[in-house]
């Protein structure tokens, strides 16, 4: 009486409800029954694709375990392509079993690998089973183009964002219990990477903060635990980078439209403004917490300065980094062998830190005159605020005089005292005049309405200026000191001097959060109330 491993395994959770996996198990029951066998174990895999290496596969591990342990003296299967669809997967499995001393056999096919023809059955039984994957393949993926060319969804879960009706994608907006709904996400991971510029990694500790889960939360494809509520930088990537939201669905070489989320003109912002940051800004590291990550730029090139613990070659010793030029440090991957290297020079680290540090604590403890000259600011601002208005009146008055001008040109048209040609040419003249006074008159009126707020605005700079004062004075710690930096520093830039060394200036600045306290622990956002630009010595 021989002792048989039952090994049984669907590819899909269809099959699984369909009792695919039960009618295996039942049939090789049936088969140990009439052998007089005895069922040594029985192995499910559920939702497992057969080009998965068996040790790959959780309940496969687990037999491969067993036969080593002398647990059987067989593993039986309904069918080979139930051990592998893959001539080579088939292969190595059965390699596998024959080291542990188990022989394999099939109970509805002529295969038993301890006689020379079961092996030599073994090669074309598993050709053939790669043929039928193959077809398989084939159909599927030709049915589902068919499909999407119809217009219709070709299968599988909708993108984050949508739901189907009729076979159609239209926008999820049915809420979440977070209060948000699918198309709500999306249009807020759009916005926070646009109008606020945020990095990816931003971006999830916002959605985090919020409690909003992410997709493979709302719609996990594997059984067991969900996955934990937090957002990563790869999956925001790939939501933003997603041509489905700007309305043009892309399945392999078929295009079709659907309803966009966001307009064309955002979702393009989107993808330069994360392109923009993987090519200019550095890296965090692990064992290193360099306080000005991200906000170092190189006046020669351009391109951020990222923390090195190593230089020339050699690894400095601790407590010693210095801040390098990204297009020095990266030159082939970021500009390729034709473009020069970036000339701009090293800056020692802990001593541009606490440079910048000390210009910090000067503007916290010198809150009267920093107050003095935002006042200061504030009435000029106000002061300019009528002249502003009068240059809108202005600039609508000569608007309104080139709207004359056009009706003036369709009357001599009409009577004849121009010909059509130089008519043509006055009307594209006034058409591009009044191009340019719109673009002036949005400008004036978007100056005097930041001139209107000057107050409220005044009265956030003097709120931040004592939040400053007041986290400083506790004695904050190196993230801390990382989160006052992200507010207070607008940008940090190394030029070079004429002999090699290193200028560096820094620009403080004071933020309005506009609809929010002044925090001094999150990334900075909003516009600045506030700036000053000095050099420093580093």
């Amino acid at each position: 009486m021989a002792r048989i491993g039952i090994y049984c395994r669907v590819s899909t959770l269809e099959q699984q409800d369909r009792g695919s996996i039960e009618t295996q198990v039942q049939a090789l029951k049936a088969w140990c029954r009439v052998g007089h066998h005895e069922i040594a174990g029985v192995y499910r895999d559920e939702d497992v694709s057969g080009t998965i290496p068996l040790n790959s596969r959780p309940e496969g591990a687990r037999l491969l375990r067993d036969a080593s342990n002398g647990r059987m003296d067989t593993v039986c299967v309904y069918k080979l392509d139930r051990l592998s669809r893959s001539v080579v997967g088939a292969y190595h499995a059965i390699e596998q079993f024959e080291q542990a001393g188990v022989s394999f056999v099939s109970a509805t096919e002529p295969l038993d690998t301890s006689n020379p023809i079961g092996r030599a059955l073994l090669g074309l039984l598993a050709v053939f089973a790669a043929l039928e994957r193959d077809q398989i393949q084939e159909r599927t993926y030709g049915g589902k183009m068919r499909v999407a060319r119809e217009g219709r969804w070709p299968g599988g879960p909708p993108p984050f964002g949508y739901r189907l009706a009729d076979h159609l994608l239209l926008p999820a907006e049915d809420p979440l219990p977070c209060g948000y709904s699918e198309a709500d996400v999306i249009r807020l991971i759009y916005c926070l990477a646009t109008h606020d510029n945020y990095s990816l990694q931003a971006i999830c500790d916002y959605l985090t903060n919020l409690t909003i889960p992410p997709p493979a939360y709302c719609r996990p494809l594997r059984r067991g635990p969900p996955p934990a509520l937090h957002w990563r930088s790869s999956t925001v990537a790939a939501l933003i980078a997603a041509p489905t939201y700007r309305g043009r669905h892309v399945y392999g070489s078929v295009e079709r439209d659907c309803p966009p989320l966001v307009d064309r003109e955002t979702w393009d912002l989107a993808q330069a403004n994360v392109e923009q940051r993987r090519k200019f800004c550095g890296r965090g590291s692990s064992t290193h917490s360099f306080l000005l990550r991200n906000l170092v730029r190189c006046a020669c090139c351009g391109r951020s300065y990222i923390g090195a613990t190593y230089r020339h070659g050699r690894r400095l010793r601790d407590g010693e980094w210095f801040y390098a030029c990204g297009g020095k440090r990266r030159h082939l991957q970021l500009e390729g062998p034709d473009r020069p290297r970036c000339k701009s020079p090293d800056v020692h680290g802990p001593t541009l830190e606490k440079a910048v540090w000390a210009e910090i604590l000067r503007l916290a403890g010198r809150q009267e005159e920093t107050l003095a000259e935002i006042h200061r600011n504030a009435a000029t601002v106000t002061q300019a605020a009528s002249a502003r208005l009068l240059e809108v009146d202005r600039l609508k008055h000569s608007e309104a005089r080139l709207d004359n001008q056009q009706d003036k040109l369709n009357e001599a048209f009409l009577t004849g005292l121009m010909d059509e040609d130089e008519v043509r040419r006055q009307k594209e003249r006034i058409a591009r005049e009044k191009v340019a006074l719109a673009e002036q008159i949005a400008q004036a009126e978007a100056e005097f309405q930041r001139a209107c707020n000057v107050e409220r605005q005044v009265e956030r700079a003097t709120h931040a200026l004592e939040t400053l004062a007041e986290v400083i004075r506790g004695d904050p710690s190196p993230e801390q000191q990382r989160r006052v930096i992200e507010d207070a520093v607008e940008v940090v830039t190394v030029d070079r001097r004429e002999d090699g060394r290193p200028r560096v200036h820094v620009k403080l600045v004071l933020r309005d959060t506009a609809e929010t306290a002044i925090r001094w622990c999150s990334r900075p956002c909003g516009i600045s109330l506030w700036s000053v630009e000095r050099e420093i010595a580093a």
